[in-house]
């Protein structure tokens, strides 16, 4: 999920890139800012990488947490 970083509220059409080893795919956000990422790779796979980018805001890099996969990522707006 992706979250204004200050008002919580979700953001839609953000970009989300993941890679690991061998791979890299792209998902973009609906509008409750959510998007799934539906990969296999079993026990051994690294964890999973990704990048997200929205409009106005800054790109944030995030690792796949252990022993969860549902996180939320808040963005901070540009200051321009």
């Amino acid at each position: 999920m992706v979250k204004d970083s200050v008002t919580h509220m979700p953001i839609a059409g953000a970009q989300v890139s993941v890679t690991n080893t061998g791979y890299k795919r792209n998902f973009e956000s609906d509008s409750l800012g959510k998007f799934n990422a539906y990969l296999s790779g079993g026990n051994k796979c690294p964890r999973i990488e990704a990048s997200i980018f929205a409009n106005g805001y800054e790109t944030a890099k995030v690792k796949e947490p252990k022993k969860q996969d549902t996180i939320i990522v808040y963005l901070k707006k540009n200051e321009k």
